[in-house]
């Protein structure tokens, strides 16, 4: 398991980097197939999975990456309807310039979340393909840091800055537009870019989601620079 070190108030580490589909509107469906990744990975156990499905059992598992009914993570996912969820805001109508909507996939989730729209809303969650996120644990949270704390990522040639967004088992997840950024590939189902990453998370950094890409660069850029930038980072081993 990959672990962080605190260096200066700021929370680092060096693993590869997996690719995490959730938030996505087609993250997940039912037949397994349509969606970015396996079905199975939206569970928190995922290894009896496809024995049961064969069977024509239902998984005994609960979702870990799926909204459900209730928010029981034993009771029936969310599933997209034909006719997306009005978007009404607090005050009034708001405006979203990306509406996600994928009839028939269900709901995925993430952890890190956009609290002005309920549970069963996609636009709750961070969408994989658009959002730059990392994923987090429950050690690193002990260690100080908080769901929406700024990072940054750095490979040998490329870097890229990202928020915490998701949970997850172990530290070295990175969303799709992450993985992109850091020169690819970024397939959930047969992984993301090749080599070893550092990452450095900024603690105390968060803020309410959305965050602009300004606000987000501004932001990184007086905590990132003093600290040593991506000299420094690039050493973290």
């Amino acid at each position: 398991m990959t672990t962080a070190t605190l260096i200066d108030g700021v929370l680092c580490w060096r693993s590869e980097i997996a690719v995490d589909a959730d938030g996505s509107p087609v993250a997940y469906h039912a037949d397994s197939k349509s969606g970015l990744d396996r079905l199975a990975n939206a569970l928190h156990i995922v290894s009896e999975y496809e024995t049961h499905v064969k069977l024509g059992q239902k998984p005994p598992h609960g979702w870990a990456g799926v909204a459900t009914v209730g928010g029981d993570e034993f009771a029936d996912p969310i599933v997209q309807g034909e006719t997306p969820p009005p978007i009404v805001l607090p005050g009034g109508v708001g405006y979203l310039p990306h509406r996600p909507h994928a009839p028939g996939f269900y709901v995925s989730t993430t952890s890190f979340t956009d609290k002005r729209f309920p549970v069963g809303d996609p636009c709750r969650y961070l969408d994989s393909t658009i959002v730059r996120y990392v994923t987090y644990t429950g050690r690193l949270l002990r260690m100080g840091a908080s769901p929406g704390d700024l990072v940054v990522v750095a490979g040998p040639k490329l870097w890229c800055t990202a928020v915490l967004g998701d949970y997850g088992p172990d530290l070295g997840e990175g969303s799709i537009a992450t993985c992109l950024a850091l020169g690819g590939p970024a397939d959930p189902r047969h992984g993301g870019p090749a080599g070893t990453f550092a990452f450095a998370v900024f603690t105390g950094s968060s803020g309410p989601w959305p965050r602009g890409e300004d606000e987000i660069a501004s932001q990184i850029a007086v905590r990132f620079a003093p600290w040593g930038g991506l000299e420094r980072l690039r050493k973290v081993g």
